[in-house]
């Protein structure tokens, strides 16, 4: 093989290399977002943004934001529940992960 041909062959290799790093990377932050612990949100809902983010005020008053996705479980008074269904003023359990998408969401019954 000549130099030239060797060189071209470590340029393609590197080109390769280098075009899969972000996806190596992008999967590795996957997996360690879902090795970590589910935390829990509770609290009212004082905005709901059409995407179906939810701004949710603890009692303390201190506001946290709550992501739903189309696979988040969502239940009212323990029955499965539409995302649009969650509107302001409704008192929330969230388990969200470590990026606080909803894994799961039950509305609460805050009648007596």
């Amino acid at each position: 093989m000549t130099v030239l041909w060797r060189i071209s062959l470590l340029l393609i290799v590197f080109m390769f290399a280098a075009a899969s790093l972000p996806y190596a990377a992008e999967d590795s932050c996957t997996k360690k977002a879902a090795k970590e612990p589910a935390a829990t949100v509770e609290g009212k809902v004082s905005f709901v943004e059409p995407d179906g983010t939810l701004i949710v005020q603890n009692e303390a008053g201190k506001s946290q934001i709550v992501y739903l996705r189309s696979d988040s479980k969502i239940t009212r008074n323990g029955k499965a529940a539409a995302r649009k269904s969650v509107k302001t003023g409704d008192v929330i359990r969230a388990r969200v992960d470590s990026m606080k998408t909803a894994l799961e969401v039950q509305v609460l019954d805050t009648k007596p």
